[in-house]
């Protein structure tokens, strides 16, 4: 057996893994990426007029459309994974997103139809995250700027506007209401764990998508110096200032850089955020694994089958693995896949399996133990023959 996959063939299987395919209904045949994303929207925002208002969503006038919304939206979510999807960019994050945001958009759909709405309507309003992890990995794309938002807004706090704002790609107004949440003492002191989201939200947006060291600045300085801040909390801004000063006497890099190149600066930035970290669930180095997981997207964005992809895969879910609080939880075990998928019987392979293996494990560790299935133990091995050297000496 070769030590590498073809790409055709390790693509296939990725895709597989992280998407279930499935084929294309004749409807969604042909549409644009653009035109899916519209209908999305459309769908998305006659939910919300629902979903933030607690009164329209309990009176049972609305039920049925309620579902029937849902229902519809779920249905253009699996649009978006189906074989042979058009995608705006070649990042795998992509099709990674999409598959979880169509099992998301089902549970929630599922939960509704079977009389569980309080659970529906949480699940619903969570997906919003998997349209701001897609939309924050830096700052390419289309800027939805002229879309309006009117009454759908109304009632939403400072975060569920930003949230709205992000998921809509526009930064510039998303990044200014989760500074607006991060200045209102108000909600630090009621709830603080929402502040934090907010301050974690906007500073995504500052670093990845604006590059921009000085709005991150400020939203740190309000987060270091607001009356109440957790100890915690501030002990991170504190190493995040640092991290945002070294950043702002660094040269301005050019935006032609190779992929070797981002792959070198990527790098350096998670040597310095693991060497800053002082055990692995520390936040402090936040502002370094932003900045590197920007590179490595746009490095998969533009050369996803180049060779350093399968590193850049590898050392993504590195960067996930830290920043549970900006992406869907547990994706970056779907990094480890796709990058031992991509390369089996090599040393990326063998590194990401170590990574993965790891991550689930924990994931079934409770206070009785540690209790895996059947079907994850066997998975495992499957997925450890696959990353482990073909014989001896062969391990590249």
């Amino acid at each position: 057996m070769n030590a590498r996959l073809p790409i055709a063939a390790a693509s296939a299987l990725i895709v597989a893994l992280a998407l279930g395919a499935v084929p294309a209904r004749a409807e969604e045949k042909g549409k644009s990426w653009a035109s899916k994303m519209r209908d999305l929207e459309r769908t998305f925002k006659d939910l919300l007029l629902d979903l933030n208002s607690t009164e329209r969503f309990n009176a049972p006038r609305n039920f049925k459309r309620i579902e029937a919304n849902a229902k519809r939206f779920a249905a253009q979510a699996h649009a978006l994974k189906e074989r042979g999807a058009p995608s705006p960019d070649r990042d795998p994050t992509v099709g990674i997103l999409a598959g979880q945001f169509a099992e998301e958009a089902d549970h929630a759909s599922e939960a509704l139809s079977s009389g569980h709405r309080a659970y529906g309507r949480e699940r619903l309003r969570s997906l919003v995250g998997f349209c701001i992890a897609c939309h924050t990995r830096d700052g390419e794309g289309p800027k939805f700027r002229t879309m309006a938002l009117g009454e759908e807004v109304n009632g939403l706090s400072h975060l569920e506007r930003g949230d709205l704002q992000a998921a809509l790609r526009q930064f510039d107004a998303a990044l200014e209401s989760y500074e607006k949440a991060v200045a209102d003492s108000m909600l630090l002191a009621s709830n603080p764990f929402e502040w934090e989201r907010a301050a974690v939200a906007g500073l995504a947006v500052a670093v990845r998508v604006s590059g921009s060291p000085d709005r991150a600045a400020a939203i740190v300085e309000k987060v270091r110096t607001a009356k109440g801040t957790p100890l915690y909390l501030r002990e991170q801004a504190v190493a995040w200032k640092k991290s945002i000063q070294d950043w702002k006497l660094e040269p301005p890099p050019s935006k032609d850089r190779k992929p070797v190149e981002r792959l070198r600066e990527a790098k350096r930035l998670i040597g310095e955020a693991r060497e800053q970290q002082k055990y692995p669930a520390d936040r402090s180095a936040d502002v370094l694994y932003l900045r590197a997981s920007a590179e490595l997207h746009e490095l998969l964005s533009r050369q996803p089958d180049g060779e350093h992809s399968t590193e850049a895969l590898y050392l993504t879910g590195l960067c996930y693995d830290v920043l549970e609080d900006v992406v869907p939880r547990g994706l970056h075990e779907y990094y480890y896949l796709a990058c031992i998928l991509r390369s089996p019987h090599t040393q990326n392979a063998r590194q990401c399996f170590l990574h993965y293996e790891q991550s689930v494990y924990l994931g079934y560790t409770g206070s009785s133990g540690t209790h895996l299935p059947r079907s994850v133990k066997d998975k495992l091995r499957r997925l450890e023959e696959l990353s482990a050297p073909e014989g001896p000496g062969r391990l590249q």
